[in-house]
């Protein structure tokens, strides 16, 4: 397996969920870990729906670029691990810059419904986003970049 050929380059949000661990004080262990997975999988099911009324909403977008807009949210890389979520974007290289622009509207628009999820779940975030080469594996929770 060469790593080399999975290393991507995109956007990558970091996102810490804060006072987890006072939260995890006052909630017993499986409170904490369902609330979590609450909030993603309400981001996973609900953000398909908010993400195409969001597409539909536009009408200048043609059929081409609601294909691109799709594609990006299809590809969009999730991972939570303890306190922190991870949203991953790839950026094929050589993209035209109106299909870039698309994904990273993509991107940015599921980074606010992640945002406001878990802020609605009593949970806020903080964290950053960046533009650069990273990896994650797939079949665990293992993040470089």
């Amino acid at each position: 397996m060469n790593v080399k050929n999975e290393i991507k380059t995109g956007f990558i949000g970091w996102f810490d969920i804060l006072g987890y661990r006072s939260f995890l004080e006052r909630s017993d262990l499986a409170r904490a870990v369902n609330v979590v997975r609450e909030v993603q999988a309400k981001i996973h099911s609900a953000g398909a729906e908010r993400f195409e009324g969001i597409v539909a909403s536009v009408p200048a977008l043609q059929k081409e670029e609601k294909a691109v807009a799709r594609e990006a949210f299809a590809s969009m890389i999730w991972m939570i691990f303890a306190d922190t979520v991870l949203l991953g974007l790839p950026i094929p290289e050589g993209e035209k810059i109106w299909k870039a622009r698309l994904r990273i509207a993509t991107f940015l628009e599921l980074a606010k419904y992640v945002h406001l999820d878990f802020f609605f779940a009593g949970l806020p975030l903080r964290g950053a986003v960046s533009f650069g080469s990273f990896y994650v594996h797939d079949g665990a929770s293992l993040f470089a970049g």
